[in-house]
């Protein structure tokens, strides 16, 4: 998360977030708009929306075991990404804001806490990146200046999952200054991109299939002190 809370994003996706202590939860909610999925010939456009509250974490622990180390946001199989469709642009044209429009992708926010009630909002856009990679822009006025990017990496997923999205934060990020290391506490991400090629419309995420009325989320957290926590949600669909 950026200097005072560490992030991903990433969600991305979308992506879940917190801290180390063993007895943090994971709330995790997920909704895909519209319900009603398309199917593997004629994929439907979609927006995801994902967030995620922890609880009960060890905030700001002076050992750094309670910093964000990475997220990994596990996306149900029917959800299907088309990243070539929209311009990608690299970290550098994202920090600078030379990104063309079309490039991003979709909205949110971070909610970081350090030792002492200390609180930072952030506001998130998100990219797409060179190499099967989602940037997010991450900005915030207080108690710190922050303008920063991150960077997720798209890749493939296992069983009832197609994809995932890793998120690594960087250390700098995890301990913005000597000594004070954050936690993120919430994170939200709207990812809804369309556009028309051609006369089409096509968009950066679409469903093709629904099994059992729901798809299903997932979203892992991994700390500096080695200890994860995970959250699970469904939404709801037809065929």
């Amino acid at each position: 998360m950026k200097r005072v809370c560490a992030l991903s994003i990433a969600t991305i996706a979308m992506a879940a977030i917190g801290a180390g202590s063993a007895h943090a939860a994971v709330s995790l909610s997920a909704s895909v708009s519209p319900t009603k999925a398309g199917t593997p010939e004629n994929p439907r456009p979609a927006s995801v929306n994902v967030s995620a509250k922890i609880t009960g974490a060890d905030v700001g622990a002076v050992d750094g075991s309670s910093a964000t180390q990475s997220i990994e946001a596990k996306l149900p199989y029917p959800l299907l990404f088309n990243p070539v469709a929209f311009p990608a642009c690299d970290a550098a044209q994202v920090r600078a804001r030379t990104c063309p429009s079309a490039g991003k992708i979709g909205t949110g926010k971070v909610v970081g806490q350090a030792a002492g009630g200390i609180v930072q909002q952030l506001k998130l856009t998100a990219f797409n990146g060179k190499g099967y990679r989602l940037l997010l822009l991450v900005e915030g006025s207080s108690p710190l200046r922050i303008d920063s990017v991150l960077q997720g990496t798209i890749r493939s997923g296992e069983g009832q999952y197609g994809m995932s999205l890793l998120n690594e934060v960087p250390d700098n990020l995890q301990q913005p200054v000597p000594g004070v290391f954050t936690t993120v506490t919430e994170f939200q991400l709207k990812v809804d991109a369309k556009r028309k090629i051609k006369g089409k419309t096509v968009s950066y995420i679409a469903t093709a299939g629904c099994s059992g009325g729901k798809w299903p989320f997932e979203a892992t957290v991994t700390y500096r002190g080695g200890k994860t926590e995970s959250g699970r949600a469904s939404a709801r669909c037809s065929n």
